[in-house]
């Protein structure tokens, strides 16, 4: 990937946080924080995690293997992750929540105001 992340080293808190499906279902994240730092060649790199009830994010994937992440940071920085790698927790009890990180596979969108609310208002919420 060539060098798309705009923003200093360090971590941020991300006010909105949604995982969606392409049928519009959604689950929020909690308490998300987006990490930039440097990689091993010397350029910048992206992760970051949340907390994500399991038995939703199952449902989701019932949906088809493709699932966005929805970003707000605040301001005017919103966000668009196409398809990011997911790692999470595994335990399945209803209710429960555990950490999933996610790391993009390729360079975010950013979004307007406008388009974010646009897209948000279409889901469907699970959890």
């Amino acid at each position: 990937m060539t060098d798309w992340i705009d923003f200093e080293e360090g971590q941020y808190a991300v006010s909105r946080a949604y995982l969606a499906s392409a049928e519009n279902n959604a689950v929020d994240l909690r308490d998300t924080v987006l990490e930039i730092y440097t990689g091993r060649f010397g350029r910048r790199q992206m992760k970051g995690y949340g907390l994500v009830e399991n038995t939703a994010l199952v449902e989701l994937h019932e949906d088809g293997d493709a699932i966005d992440l929805l970003l707000d940071l605040g301001g005017d920085f919103r966000f668009l992750m196409e398809n990011p790698k997911l790692q999470s927790g595994k335990v399945f009890s209803p209710g429960i929540r555990s950490m999933v990180h996610f790391y993009p596979q390729k360079p975010w969108k950013a979004l307007s105001v406008e388009d974010f609310e646009a897209i948000r208002q279409q889901f469907s919420l699970k959890g």
